[in-house]
């Protein structure tokens, strides 16, 4: 609509921001020849400690929110403060947070659930896991994480 006059009219391409809690479906099309990829099945995913795509699509059919593999829309800001946090995250500068995260958040008691990966998500989870790990809270996940190693372990015997 250049600047001015109606947007509802679908005569022009405009940037929109909405607050999450507006979102009611998120779509990813497969452009190209690529095919989706294959949901995790229980006892699939690798206990490695990192957090990649194959832990977020055995997470996303564990809560039951749609399944792509990627964590979306997540505060770039936490990026090179997790390493266990590998492929398959969306880091923005303006993020909304995802479906996913606030499910997570809301399993373990994390008092927002705003769908935004930070210290309260990151410390829920070592919390959960801490009589398996002895891993004490730091508001962070690093590469090789006995925190997600845990609950890689949890996911493939079809818990969290």
């Amino acid at each position: 609509s250049n600047g001015s006059g109606s947007q509802s009219n679908g005569g022009g391409v405009a940037r929109r921001t909405r607050a999450f809690s507006s979102v009611r479906c998120v779509l990813r099309p497969t452009y190209g020849s690529q095919s989706a990829p294959a949901p995790a099945q229980s006892g699939g995913i690798d206990v490695d400690g990192y957090w990649g795509n194959a832990t977020t699509r055995a997470l996303q059919g564990h809560f039951n929110t749609p399944q792509d593999g990627i964590v979306s829309s997540q505060s770039a800001y936490w990026r090179n403060r997790n390493g266990g946090l590998t492929g398959g995250w969306e880091w923005v500068d303006n993020a909304v947070g995802s479906l996913l995260i606030q499910a997570i958040q809301h399993a373990l008691g994390v008092g927002d659930c705003d769908g935004l990966f930070g210290p309260a998500t990151a410390n829920a989870l070592i919390a959960r896991y801490a009589s398996e790990t002895g891993c004490i809270q730091d508001g962070k996940l690093d590469a090789g994480s006995a925190t997600i190693k845990a609950m890689q372990r949890h996911l493939n015997a079809g818990t969290f």
